[in-house]
C-alpha cells in the first residue's frame, strides 16, 4: 500500500503524539489521497479490505469496488452506438476537443499519443468525455445530475430526480495524469439507488468522513503543498493558521454540530499569483510540508517569490507579537506590498519575452501591456 501520510512533517508529528488511524480512516487517506491514480486508490482499498477485521468497513469497500467497476464498465459500453467519445485537452481558461471516436480504447489510445507527445505537459489536464448522439427532440430533455447532500440539507431528502435542456454536458469522462493514468473517473451512468448505496456524503461511510488529527504549526510558517503540486517554486506558500487556531477550530465544529466531510480536515494556506496577489486555498495539513521554502532559487522569478513570501510571512508574524508598533506594521505591510507587486513585474516581463519568442513580436516589449492589441 502506498504512503497515507505525504508529509514528512505530519508523520513525525503524529508519531510525537502517538496517533494512528483507524482501518477506517485509512480508507478515508486512500479514497482521497492526492496524486494517486484510480487504479492504485482501487487496488489499495482491495488490500485493506482483506486485512482488517472491520466487518462493516470490508463491506462498504465491496460496496464501492463493485460501484466503480461497473461504472466503468458501462463507461466503456457504447454497443449500441448511442454515445461518441470525445477526447479533450484542458488549459487553464479553455479547453479543446481533439478527437471523436465510437470506441473508447481508440480514444485513450489517441490521449495517450498526445500525452507522450506532450512533453512538458503542457495543456493542464486531458480528459475523454463520452457524450449521447442526439437523434430526435426527445432527447433534448435530460435527467439533472446534480445531487443536494442531503446530510448538510435535509429537506431536499424527498426531492425527485428532475429533469432539464440538454446542453451538450458529458455523460461521463476520465481524467488522466502526466503518467497516462487515470486521475479521476466521473459517472452519469448509475441509478439513483446504485448511487445512494454508496453515498459518500453519507457521514457513516469510509469515503469521505471527517475525523480528527493532530495538528502543530506557528502562524505565518512557509510551506510547500503535496495535493496538486506543478513542481516548482509556485507549490509553495505561507500558512494562515497556527496550533491555537487548529484547536480552536476542532472546538468549533464539535461545539456547533453542524455537518462536516474529508474536505473540512484543512488549513488555509496563501499563494501568490502571478498577478501580485496573495490566494488562499484551503489543504489538508497531512498533504503540507511545513517550514520549508523554496531552494537554489536561480532565476528572477523565483528570486522575486521568495522575496515576496519572506515579507509576507514577516508581516503575518509580526502582527500577533504583544509588542507590535504602528510604525514598524505599517512598514512591514508597505513591504508585503512592495515585493507581491515586484513579482508581478517579473512575471509580466517573462511573459512578454515568451510571447517574443513564440510569435516575434516587438523585440523592445518588456510587459504584456507592450504586445497586447
Amino acid at each position: 500500500m502506498f504512503q497515507l501520510v505525504p508529509s514528512e512533517y505530519m508523520r513525525k508529528l503524529l508519531e510525537e503524539k502517538g496517533f494512528t488511524f483507524t482501518d477506517f480512516q485509512k480508507a478515508a487517506l486512500i479514497r482521497n489521497a492526492p496524486g494517486r491514480s484510480w487504479e492504485e486508490k482501487l487496488e489499495a482499498l482491495r488490500e485493506l479490505a482483506g486485512q482488517t477485521k472491520d466487518e462493516k468497513l470490508r463491506r462498504q469497500i465491496e460496496e464501492r469496488l463493485w460501484f466503480e467497476e461497473e461504472a466503468f464498465r458501462r463507461f466503456k459500453d457504447n454497443s449500441a452506438g448511442r454515445y461518441v467519445y470525445v477526447t479533450v485537452e484542458h488549459y487553464e481558461i479553455k479547453e479543446i476537443s481533439f478527437g471523436f471516436f465510437a470506441d473508447y480504447e481508440m480514444a485513450k489510445e489517441h490521449v495517450l499519443k498526445a500525452i507522450r507527445e506532450d512533453e512538458d505537459f503542457s495543456g493542464t489536464y486531458f480528459t475523454i468525455e463520452k457524450q449521447v448522439i442526439v437523434r430526435d427532440k426527445s432527447e433534448l430533455i435530460v435527467k439533472d445530475q446534480a445531487r443536494w447532500n442531503t446530510y448538510m440539507f435535509p429537506e431536499m431528502a424527498e426531492e425527485e430526480e428532475e429533469y432539464e435542456e440538454y446542453e451538450g454536458y458529458h455523460v461521463s469522462s476520465v481524467r488522466f495524469d502526466k503518467e497516462g493514468r487515470i486521475s479521476d473517473f466521473y459517472t452519469g451512468e448509475m441509478s439513483r439507488e446504485e448511487i445512494m448505496t454508496v453515498d459518500e456524503f453519507n457521514p457513516e461511510r469510509f469515503e469521505a468522513p471527517f475525523f480528527k488529527i493532530p495538528f502543530e504549526a506557528p502562524l505565518a510558517a512557509p510551506v510547500r503543498t503535496l495535493s496538486n503540486p506543478k513542481g516548482n517554486y509556485e507549490d509553495y506558500g505561507i500558512l494562515l493558521c497556527d496550533t491555537n487556531d487548529w484547536e480552536q477550530y476542532m472546538r468549533d465544529i464539535e461545539e456547533r454540530k453542524r455537518y462536516v466531510d474529508f474536505s473540512d480536515v484543512q488549513v488555509e494556506v496563501y499563494f501568490l499569483n502571478d498577478y501580485g496577489r496573495w490566494s488562499h486555498d484551503h489543504i489538508n495539513p497531512l498533504y503540507l510540508e511545513i517550514g520549508v521554502k523554496p531552494e537554489n532559487v536561480t532565476d528572477e522569478r523565483e528570486k522575486a517569490y521568495v522575496r515576496a513570501m519572506e515579507a509576507f510571512s514577516e508581516y503575518w508574524r509580526y502582527s500577533i507579537t504583544d509588542a507590535k508598533t504602528e510604525d514598524k506594521t505599517a512598514a512591514l505591510e508597505k513591504a508585503a506590498i512592495q515585493t507581491a507587486k515586484a513579482y508581478r513585474d517579473v512575471c509580466r516581463k517573462y511573459d512578454a519575452q515568451k510571447m517574443i519568442h513564440r510569435f516575434g513580436v516587438d523585440e523592445s516589449a518588456e510587459t504584456i501591456d507592450d504586445i497586447m492589441f
